[in-house]
Order: C-alpha cells, then structure tokens, then sequence
C-alpha cells in the first residue's frame, strides 16, 4: 500500500521511478509482499501488512476499504492542492477478526518533505506550491500543509511506518520523504482523562449544579416575594442573569456609539482569525492565497490588527470618562477596590478558559487536523498558564502563549493599573498632563520607528515575525501609547459632554471627511504592504505613525457623535442589539478562537480559499462564539459582579458616598463599564 502512496510522485513530475504501474488491486498486493519482506519492521507489523495484502487480493471489504481511505493524487497540484487527507472516518471503521488476529484501521498522516539526499529540485517546488510558506514559518499547522493521509494496519508502530518508507525511498531514490510521527497517527483510541482533566470535569460540573440550583430558588422562591432585596442565591440563576443580559435599558450619559465600535471590531478580529487558521489548512487552490493578498480589497481582512488599537483607545477613553464623571459627583476613590474590581471582573471566565484548553480540549475533536489543532492550545496552557492569569504573557512566554489572544488583557490590564499615575494629574494639572502624554506619544513614535528601522520589521501580517511581535507589537511601553491617547480623548470628552461642543457644519463635515480618509487610508494602506512593495522607510514610517492615526482618527468620529453630530452613524452604532451584543463581547473575545479551532480541526476535506467562503464561515464562527459566550456569561462573569456587588455594596448603606469603582461599575449602564473594553488578536496576527 505504500508503493501506492509513492506513486502520487509521478504527479509532481519528480520522480524517476522506473516501473510498471500496478493496473489492479492483484499487482498491488504482490508489490506489498515485495515491500513488506525486504523491510525491517516487527513481526505484528510484517503479519498484518501480509493479511492486508492477501485481502486486497480477494477482493475483502475491508481491505478495500484501508486502500480506498487512502489519499489519492488529486487534481489542482499546481495550484497548491498537496495535502491529500483521504478518509480518515473510513480508515477507523476498519476492525476484522482473521485467524483470531484483529486488524484495526489506523489513520495516519504523513508529513511531506525534501529527501536529505535526492530532493533539491523538490524541496524548491514544494515551496512554489506551498502558498502558506509566504504566510508563517514552522508552525505546527504549516508542516501538515504538505502531507498524504495513510491507512495501515494497526499492529504497525511509527518506527515500523518509517522503516518500511524509508526503504522504499531508497530503493527508488525518491526526491520525496514521508515524515511519520506518533502525534500524528490515531488508531480510534479515546485518550485517557488525566488527573488534571478529572479535576477540571468537577470543577465545571460544580459550577453546572450551583447554576441549576440558583435557577431554581430563583424561580420557585425567589420570585415570589413581594418585596426583592439582593440576595446571594441567585447570583448563578440563570433566569436573572438572562434578564439582565438582555436589557437594553440605558442611561442619558451612556456613550452609545461606543458599543457598536467594539462590537464591529470583535467581528472584524473574528472574521481575519477565521482567515488566518484558513491559511493553514488544505485549500484545493492554496497558491490562490499569494494572489489575493495582494489584491487590494484583502487589506480589510489585513487591516483587521488596527482594531486592537481600537479597543485601546476605547479602554483608555471609558476610563478616564467614568474617573472625570465620578469625580464631579463626588464619589469616594479606593485603589484598592479599584484593582480588585478589575480583578474579579476579568479573572473568572480568563481562568476557566485557560483550564479548559489546558485540560479537557483535547477530548473535544478528531480528525486528520486534529491532533495539530488541539497541541496549540493546550501545551502551552499546560506550562504557562500562570503568566495568562497573572496578565504577564505579553512579555512572558511570548511566542508560547496560553489563550494566545489575551496577549491584549495583558497589555491593558497593565495600563490600567498604571492608570492612576495619569488620572490624578489629569485632574488637577490638566494641560501640563496633556502635554506630557503628546510629547510621550511623539518620543514613543521615534522609537518604534528606529527599531522597527535598525531591525527591519515588516509592517504588516504577511511579513510579521518573531522580532516585530516581541519589539513592537504586543509590549505594553509601545501598544500603551494609543490607550493614552485614549485617555485625553476621554478627557475632552468629559468636557463637552454637558457643553455641547458647538461647531459649524463646514467644520463638521471637514472633519468627518478628514477622519474617514485617514481611518480608509490605513486600511487600504496595507495592500501595498502586503504586496512587499515597499522601502525599509515607508515600513517604519507605517509603523511609527499608522497606530496612533488610527486612534487620532478614531477619537474624532467619537467626539462628534457624542457631541451630536454623529446622525445615522451614532443612531446606528447606538442601537439596541449592540447594547446587548456589548455585554458578551469579552467572552466571545475569549471564545472565538476555541470555536474556530474546533471547526477547523474536525474538519475531514479541503476547502475552495474564496472571500465568499471566509465570510460565510464567519457568521457560523460569531454564531457558536455567541452562543458559548452567552454560557460563559451566565456561568462565571455575571455571578461574580452580583456577588460583588452585594458583598461591597453593603458598605455603602454606612456611607453617605458610593465608593468610585462600584460608582464607576453601576452609574451609566454596563455597557459603558471601564472594563467591559475586550479584543482580540493572536501572536501572529
């Protein structure tokens, strides 16, 4: 059967095999026993290979069926079809008894490489058919790009796999080796639970119940008193949580256009992640790839990493905002409640998704994909858990990321904790904090200018690698900048939000036409970036100046809709649905890339690379994050701001002012909550 496989050589036009073409399932079975006897491989292995070959030869379904799941040479080779999958249902379905010995299909999937010895000329054309090449370099994902499904017997180990391929190359001097690795090979066995799993499965089993019966005091008790005073039984019922999840009541001081920013944004990350795990898997037209990068509308999928700079500069904005406000009503500050808020606000639903992809994520696929799929999310949770939780892993375990995406937490959980060195200032020295922070931002655009310079840092996905990840793309002293632009935005904002700033409709319109171009330019910017058509210069120019233009512009749509010359914009982004939208966006930030994974890694066949594809599997993709946020929601976030609402909030009724983080918390909706300010973006993206 592995002569078989070799044959799909003669397709790439590299192979100088010099035999006979087997016509029929007879000619195959003799060149197994050719094969098989010559092989160094254990006794198990040569006894099955040998009644596999017998079964071929009369014709037995169940040997047929080993050949048939297989992968075959397909069509499309030139235009990047080289990872042929097979069948890997059809290989595991495989279990007969012959002679008291059982034979059981075992899928494995071989990885395609340059032989050491024969394979130059075909380590260059796997290169030119390899789309992805140009994406990433020796991701785990990417070596299974070029790879051939097999079915074999069982009894045969990987040692056994690799011997027997291994002569074969010989024999025929093959430009092509199979690479075959125990990860990569699945007989049909369930993975035993570990001692971490078992305690993960209490964990949320524990939660499921507490739920369950919150839920039920609430609806059997709860309401039906007449008078309802807070009440820690119901702080898990899934009943109240959902009434509050679902309201839409706001108040005059919400900043509604706000909601719908951070909402498009979380869809515009989901919709770019769902193209780069695309990158990675077969597409029957991968070199097509190469080709729409460069074309000038894939820049908005590109462009996508400027949304991150997006919720920074909302995070800031809101935090200031909420300070300034709690301040003029005369509301009491604790710093430490203002960190322990911050605290039980983000940790629970972060922690419980670093346990599950730590623990359990493993046992929730198969696939051909998915013993790749599942190593990159729960090795690293496994080691490094702890610098995800403790909002390190942006400068810890950069490039070994546990829930990679919240590389983003970190950086503005540290902003946020670093806060009060602005806020205070701020408010008493107004002016002189501003220009501080301008002359901060202008100093921190020269240097990732000059790094970005003496490194030769690519500006944009395509070229990213691990230098521009750790020098400027995720520490906080370089992605901070546009959270402090954030902060005078806020800061004017408060100003002029119970004096209307008053401007004339030429004004209006210049500056809504100004603000446009630039957040468009930027986008659109990033064809030619992608495209690599550009000097060592005009990449440090982008990335010193494209951020903080971003956020420049972003600040001035925000300053006119909530100074009331938004119209159908703000009305748009200040409806209704991302009132409620809003309120799961952190956890659909935490969730998303779990639910594209799981997709993706189940997947069984390759795919046509289309933007109509990408955009179709979005909506499915932002639909299940949804859904899992909507539990995540209801299980870990919402009982815990309940509960803190209750056990902090009883101090107050001894005092005649609220204390500033519950003021913050409560006083103009959760929407517009200091940390209800999410995203989303991996190391690589």
């Amino acid at each position: 059967m592995l002569r078989l496989v070799l044959l799909v050589l003669t397709i790439f036009q590299i192979s100088s095999i010099k035999c006979e073409v087997a016509n029929n399932v007879t000619d195959i079975a003799n060149l197994y026993f050719q094969y098989v006897e010559n092989a160094t491989i254990s006794h198990e292995c040569k006894i099955q290979l040998n009644l596999l070959a017998l079964g071929l030869g009369a014709r037995k379904e169940w040997a047929l069926k080993m050949l048939d799941a297989t992968a075959k040479p397909q069509a499309g080779i030139l235009l990047g079809n080289i990872m042929h999958v097979g069948n890997y249902d059809e290989c595991l379905e495989v279990d007969e008894d012959l002679f008291g010995l059982k034979i059981q299909g075992k899928y494995c999937t071989a990885v395609l490489q340059a032989h050491p010895t024969y394979g130059e000329d075909f380590a260059k054309l796997l290169t030119s058919l390899n789309a992805g090449d140009k994406v990433v370099e020796g991701d785990i994902l990417m070596e299974l790009r070029k790879s051939y499904g097999v079915c074999v017997p069982k009894g045969c180990t990987i040692e056994d796999l690799r011997n027997l391929s291994n002569s074969i190359e010989e024999e025929f001097q093959s430009p092509a080796h199979f690479h075959f690795a125990e990860e990569y090979c699945d007989g049909g066995e369930k993975p035993p639970f570990s001692a971490a799993a078992i305690v993960a499965i209490f964990v949320f089993s524990a939660f499921a119940v507490i739920v369950v019966c919150s839920t039920l005091y609430d609806v059997f008790c709860y309401q039906r008193l007449a008078e309802k005073s807070p009440n820690l039984f119901v702080a898990f019922s899934v009943l109240t949580n959902t009434q509050r999840l679902l309201s839409t009541q706001t108040t005059e001081s919400t900043l509604g256009c706000l909601n719908g920013m951070r909402v498009i944004s979380m869809m515009w990350i989901i919709i770019a992640h769902g193209y780069q795990f695309a990158f990675f898997t077969p597409e029957v037209n991968a070199v097509h790839i190469i080709w729409w990068k460069d074309h000038l509308l894939s820049s908005i999928i590109m462009a996508a990493s400027v949304a991150v700079d997006t919720f920074f500069t909302i995070s800031g904005l809101l935090l200031v905002y909420l300070f300034m406000k709690s301040n003029d009503k005369g509301v009491k500050f604790s710093l430490p409640m203002f960190y322990l808020h911050r605290i039980l606000r983000l940790t629970p639903s972060l922690a419980m998704v670093a346990l599950l992809s730590a623990t359990l994520i493993t046992h929730m696929g198969s696939g051909p994909f998915w013993p790749a799929m599942y190593v990159t999310f729960q090795e690293s949770c496994e080691k490094n858990w702890w610098s995800t939780v403790t909002y390190l892993q942006n400068y810890v375990h950069t490039h070994n990321q546990c829930v990679g995406q919240a590389w983003y937490l970190a950086v503005d959980t540290q902003m946020y904790f670093l806060s009060p060195v602005v806020l205070f200032p701020l408010l008493r020295w107004p002016k002189q904090t501003i220009g501080a922070i301008g002359v901060f931002v202008v100093l921190n655009c020269a240097y990732v200018f000059e790094i970005s310079w003496k490194k030769q840092l690519g500006a944009t996905f395509f070229s990213q690698d691990e230098a521009q990840y750790a020098y400027i793309y995720s520490p906080t002293h370089v992605r901070g900048t546009v959270y402090l632009m954030g902060m005078v935005c806020g800061y004017f904002i408060f100003q002029t939000k119970n004096k209307r700033l008053e401007l004339r409709k030429s004004m209006v319109a210049l500056l809504w036409v100004l603000s446009l171009l630039a957040l468009t330019g930027i986008v659109f910017a990033h064809s030619s970036f992608n495209a690599d058509q550009y000097t060592v210069l005009e990449g440090a120019l982008f990335n010193s100046l494209s951020r903080v233009s971003w956020s420049g512009a972003l600040c001035v749509v925000i300053l006119l809709c909530v100074n009331g010359y938004g119209g159908v914009v703000n009305s748009f982004l200040s409806s209704n649905v991302f009132t409620v939208l809003i309120r799961l966006n952190y956890n659909v930030y935490l969730l998303h890339l779990l639910v594209i994974g799981e997709v993706v890694g189940q997947g069984r066949t390759p795919i046509h690379f289309s933007n109509l594809v990408g955009f179709h599997s979005f909506w499915g993709n932002y639909a299940f994050s949804l859904g899992a946020a909507v539990v995540w929601t209801l299980a870990f976030e919402s009982p815990v701001l309940v509960i803190e609402k209750i056990v902090f909030g009883q101090k107050k009724k001894s005092h005649p002012k609220k204390s500033l983080e519950n003021g913050v918390k409560n006083g103009i909706g959760a929407e517009n909550k200091v940390c209800d300010v999410p995203t989303i973006s991996t190391s690589s993206n």
